[in-house]
């Protein structure tokens, strides 16, 4: 394999090949958990039509290369090369799929009412939002998250 080869090896295919998998999606970027350490708030993009990564949390980002050499420790391309030549052989075409993450925290209990929660209103009102334009496009949001029940303003999102 040469570096140009490389170069053309799919990130996502990669990650999911090792076991890597996104947690979300936004356009043309896939969002993870940093391979580099652990958190709770994935900061390690992908980014599909450029085929390049970036670590918000680490500052670094890059090619396929560079996440071989940040993942091996190394310099040395070469050894990235020969690490990719392995790796990649065991990459299924079209490997790349989202897999359900059973332990991540989601939303329960939604349920969506009419706004008119006093506590709500008077948000709206101390930032001079007016309330019968408020109620025209503005809904009240009850929800638990993590066993604690919340209720905030929501509006439609197509």
């Amino acid at each position: 394999m040469n570096i140009s080869e490389a170069k053309n090896i799919p990130i996502a295919d990669y990650l999911q090949s090792i076991g890597i998998t996104p947690c979300k999606r936004y356009g043309n970027n896939l969002w993870y958990y940093s391979p580099f350490r652990n958190e709770t708030e994935a900061s390690f993009k992908v980014n599909l039509e450029r085929n390049e990564w970036y670590d918000f949390g680490a500052g670094k980002g890059g090619d396929i290369l560079k996440f071989v050499m940040e993942r091996y420790g190394t310099n040395d391309v070469s050894k990235v090369l020969n690490i990719l030549s392995g790796e990649t052989s065991k990459i299924p075409a079209n490997s790349f799929s989202f897999r359900p993450q059973d332990n991540l925290p989601a939303f329960e209990d939604i349920r969506v009412l009419p706004l008119e929660n006093h506590a709500l209103i008077q948000y709206l009102t101390k930032r001079n939002i007016h309330i019968p334009f408020a109620r025209q496009f503005c809904k009240e949001v009850h929800f638990r998250f993590k066993d604690k029940s919340y209720f905030n303003i929501g509006f439609a999102n197509d």
